[in-house]
């Protein structure tokens, strides 16, 4: 089988990180993302189920669990930290999606009166990384998945 290359999902765009303001509830912006051309569903059962060999990568804090636990329809994958392992595409798909955003606030004064501004800032829950993905399609769809808006 040949060796795809290498995707560090830690250094991928995870979606915008666009300032919000107190009061702009409900509002909804859209951002296009390039996006892995659509499969039949037949396709698209086949490559979630592909084989990928992914690390989920420890944080350093000694209060992380030493598995990673997600699920898939109801099929529960176990991920050891710091282990490449192989699993099935569908389950990096799901670490994928697991991201956090935190806030920054900051004081805007200009207007008179202070506005407060908050900045976004998205990261991985689970930071992986993909070692190899045999296929062709495998890096973009994965940029794709990791620049969806949460």
């Amino acid at each position: 089988m040949a060796r795809g290359s290498a995707t560090d999902a830690t250094k991928q765009y995870l979606g915008r990180d666009t300032p919000i303001q107190i009061g702009e509830i409900g509002r909804s912006d859209v951002e296009a993302i390039d996006r892995v051309a659509d499969l039949s569903d037949v396709e698209n059962e086949a490559f979630m189920n592909e084989p990928v060999t992914v690390m989920v990568l420890s944080s350093g804090n000694d209060e992380e669990t030493d598995l990673v636990q997600v699920g898939v329809n109801g099929v529960t994958q176990f991920f050891r930290r710091d282990v490449a392992q192989v699993v099935k595409r569908k389950f990096v798909a799901r670490l994928a999606r697991c991201k956090r955003t935190d806030f920054r606030q900051t004081l805007d004064d200009r207007m008179g009166e202070a506005m407060n501004v908050l900045q976004r800032h998205h990261s991985l829950k689970y930071p992986f990384t993909v070692v190899s993905d045999s296929n062709p399609r495998g890096a973009a769809w994965l940029r794709s998945l990791l620049a969806e808006a949460q």
